[in-house]
């Protein structure tokens, strides 16, 4: 019978320490990155889409959007 004690171990610390709660909602969540690393990759993909997609300066269609963010 093989032993699984080495990763079965490792499988619990990691599943231990990588879950948090969420502030608002008090559930639990696994993190596979930590914060700051969320942010900083939120912050790049958000340059990204700047430069690769225009600026919306159609009133009517800027309107529409305005609509569909109330509801």
């Amino acid at each position: 019978m093989r032993r699984h004690f080495p990763g079965s171990f490792l499988l619990a610390l990691v599943l231990l320490f990588g879950c948090s709660t969420v502030p608002y909602t008090d559930r639990t969540r696994f993190m596979v990155l930590d914060e700051r690393q969320d942010i900083s990759l939120g912050l790049s993909a958000f340059q990204q889409v700047l430069e690769e997609e225009r600026v919306l300066t159609d009133p009517q269609a800027t309107r529409q959007l305005q609509r569909v963010k109330k509801n």
